[in-house]
């Protein structure tokens, strides 16, 4: 009997074997839903994914007795207060987030369909991969986190709150590829702001360069994955449009650009960003991501003789 305990005790370590990658550690927080961490055992990068979605069903059942004016605070006491520190606090662009932040939740209906469609042991192993891909190529000090909030708007997937801080607005179309590329792009971005960002205002041609390094990167950590399409077509019209603001600093219209719409194809100054990137890479062959990152916008559309 003595030697089938011994051989049930060696499945049970073959088995916890099995469950580890060569390059992480799983930390998991067991003891809060809303959390999963883990690190990279290669660069020694920690990182933290936020459930902030599991917490407004709190926040629906509690506006259910108290008047329209009260919703925000009860919104900010249930959702935000507890997430703050970890998603917003100190984040160097944390006013894109501040419909997450200052407003109530629209929508209830479709919010609590995408709540639903989300499964967090699926989320947590798509963001996982990603982040894990993405510093083996690109890494960076600090603790990365990942907040994935339920959105109704399907044209948004990722914004970048600051150094080491994402925010995923996951909505009805999302599918794990599509949570891989925003997360890889949401890192790109992050990891730029910790590193070679200076606190001065943003042109729209910065938005826009930035805009594709980020889509860059997400191709290059996953070459098989194609969410933000590419139109390889040039439109000196399309580009007249775009070209005679970049020296404006104006967040709201560097990100209508970037989108498109208004007479542009959809996710346009992506695109365009994207072949500036693609374009200068192309020409500087050898230089890794962390050198390329930091070239700055002019310099790079100079560079690179897009749009020439």
């Amino acid at each position: 009997m003595k030697w089938k305990g011994l051989l049930f005790l060696f499945f049970l370590l073959f088995l916890t074997a099995c469950g580890n990658n060569g390059n992480v550690n799983t930390g998991v927080d067991e003891m809060d839903d809303t959390d999963f961490e883990f690190e990279n055992a290669e660069t020694g990068q920690t990182f933290e994914v936020v459930h902030a979605y599991t917490l407004y069903d709190s926040y629906f059942e509690e506006i259910k007795d108290v008047p329209n004016d009260g919703h925000l605070d009860v919104y900010k006491s249930t959702v935000v207060d507890p997430i703050y520190d970890a998603c917003f606090a100190d984040g160097e662009f944390v006013h894109l987030a501040d419909a997450y932040i200052n407003d109530i939740p629209k929508n209830r209906i479709a919010l609590q369909d995408v709540i639903k469609r989300i499964n967090t042991k699926s989320t947590n192993e798509a963001i996982q991969d990603a982040l894990l891909n993405s510093s083996n190529l690109l890494a960076t000090e600090g603790n990365t986190v990942v907040c994935v909030f339920p959105s109704s708007d399907t044209n948004t997937n990722v914004l970048t709150i600051g150094s080491g801080k994402i925010l995923i607005t996951y909505n009805r179309n999302y599918t794990n590829d599509i949570l891989k590329s925003a997360t890889a792009h949401g890192y790109l971005q992050s990891v730029w702001a910790s590193d070679f960002y200076n606190g001065e205002s943003l042109t729209v041609l910065d938005h826009i360069v930035l805009g594709g390094k980020a889509v860059k990167f997400e191709k290059e950590v996953f070459p098989n994955i194609e969410v933000t399409k590419v139109n390889p077509e040039f439109s000196s019209a399309h580009w007249n449009t775009i070209s005679k603001d970049f020296d404006t600093v104006d967040d709201a219209l560097a990100l209508k650009l970037l989108n498109g719409g208004s007479g542009l194809p959809s996710k346009y100054g992506y695109s365009e960003g994207y072949k500036i990137v693609d374009a200068f890479v192309e020409q500087n062959a050898n230089m890794p991501v962390a050198e390329w990152l930091q070239v700055a916008a002019a310099d790079m559309l100079e560079q690179s003789n897009y749009g020439e």
